[in-house]
């Protein structure tokens, strides 16, 4: 890794001070478990400061929420289940919900469909940009469609959908729109 061949995969640095110093906390806690909040009560408290920091950055409306996961997959895991969850509620006559997404987008989303019973409904690529082909994509959206999935930027390869354009296909279908921020999102 040190010769960088592991882009997104390992997070290594070549200063020794600070790799050293996260080697230290890293073995302090190696063998807690800390998903109990009950346990770790400062775990709960550092929660609703991140997600609350989080909702403020994004002009998020007063009834937004938010939760910390362990990790990208589980993110995207909680990310379909929510979406589908979402739509029963708003859409109970749809019984065979269906997620629109770019064939580049991060493989846990087709996981997450298989595990929550989502359909994944798949859009080609550009072949110079490797963006999601937008025709296509408008034109998969059904009356089942609960979700539209963009990545900024993608895993593994790092290209950027247009996130502008997609967002304004998902406001015209009323639909809501996840944007994978998989690789430096907040950045």
């Amino acid at each position: 890794y040190r010769k960088e061949k592991g882009f997104g995969l390992i997070y290594g640095t070549e200063d020794k001070k600070h790799e050293n110093f996260t080697t230290k906390a890293y073995n302090k806690y190696i063998s807690s478990n800390a998903l109990d909040p009950t346990a770790f009560p400062s775990l709960r408290k550092m929660e609703v400061e991140v997600v609350s920091m989080t909702l403020s950055m994004l002009h998020a409306p007063k009834t937004a929420c938010g939760v910390m996961t362990s990790g990208g997959t589980e993110s995207i895991l909680c990310a379909v289940k929510a979406y589908r969850d979402r739509a029963r509620s708003l859409w109970p006559h749809i019984k065979q919900p269906e997620m629109v997404l770019a064939k580049s987008a991060h493989v846990a989303f087709e996981k997450g469909a298989h595990y929550f019973g989502v359909k994944c409904v798949w859009v080609s690529l550009d072949e110079k940009t490797q963006n999601p082909n937008l025709e296509e994509l408008k034109s998969k959206i059904t009356k089942n469609c609960v979700l539209i999935v963009a990545s900024a930027v993608q895993y593994p390869a790092g290209t950027m959908d247009p996130i502008t354009q997609i967002s304004d296909i998902a406001m015209q279908n009323g639909l809501p729109l996840h944007v994978d921020g998989c690789i430096g999102g907040f950045m």
